[in-house]
């Protein structure tokens, strides 16, 4: 489990300080919460749930006519919930797993005043995996 804290104490780059929060800065999250959990179901079978919890963090949202940021806009709170199960025999390992399981909208958020919104992040998906250890 991790937990991050990101505040500013004072800033004079005003290209990447928002009005709204003064300690806060564009695109970087003021508070992350991290989970993994591993499981060992038997020998050579582990089922592991990662979770990422994304605070609300400030964005630009594009300006089609100026090109220009405007006032940043605080993006929603965002979950990542992956599942993997994974099995072992011999040197083979096989695994299956969802990623972003509860498909939250994940955005990429640019850390700079540009005129692009964030982008848009994967949804939720099937890994299927397969490998083997010489």
């Amino acid at each position: 489990m991790g937990y991050s804290l990101f505040m500013l104490d004072d800033s004079n780059i005003d290209t990447l300080t928002v009005a709204a929060d003064n300690r806060a800065v564009l695109g970087i999250p003021n508070h992350k919460l991290s989970l993994n959990l591993g499981y060992k179901l038997d020998n050579g079978a582990s089922l592991n749930l990662t979770a990422i919890l994304v605070g609300g963090r400030y964005a630009c949202v594009s300006d089609p006519e100026k090109w220009l940021c405007g006032e940043p806009q605080k993006l929603d709170v965002e979950t990542d919930l992956t599942v993997f199960y994974r099995q072992e025999h011999k040197n083979w390992h096989y695994g299956i797993g969802i990623a972003n399981l509860l498909d939250t909208d994940v955005r990429y958020a640019q850390p700079y005043r540009g005129g692009g919104a964030p982008i848009p992040g994967l949804g939720r998906r099937l890994m299927v995996n397969a490998g083997y250890r010489f």
